[in-house]
């Protein structure tokens, strides 16, 4: 569970797979480099771990999946200025994508 998490956003709504859209805030707990997605009803964790294909997210970076709900989860991030874009790489059985982006400084007016 967060911490003391550093809200990146303000209220705002993410798209979830093409039925779900969600209301609440970005936030990166930076010392377990986990970024997540904080609603009235809890938290989503956005990001993931990837070393088991090799892959380690440098300090301030994370990797967010592209398959399954969180598919354009990433480029609406992107939009809103809360990460940026850093590179793709494809893992697992089925080759699915896996995006590595920055954590870019806080945009929240009020939350931090």
């Amino acid at each position: 569970m967060l911490q003391q998490p550093e809200y990146l956003t303000d209220y705002i709504s993410l798209q979830f797979g093409e039925h779900v859209r969600l209301d609440g805030y970005i936030a990166y707990d930076q010392p377990r480099g986990l970024l997540y997605f904080i609603t009235d009803e809890g938290c989503e964790v956005l990001s993931v771990v990837l070393e088991a294909y090799g892959y380690v997210a440098p300090p301030g970076c994370v990797w967010i999946k592209d398959w399954s709900e969180h598919t354009g989860v990433t480029e609406q991030l992107v939009s809103l200025g809360a990460v940026s874009y850093e590179k793709t790489v494809r893992v697992g059985p089925f080759d699915s994508l896996a995006h590595l982006v920055s954590v870019l400084p806080s945009q929240a007016k009020a939350r931090n």
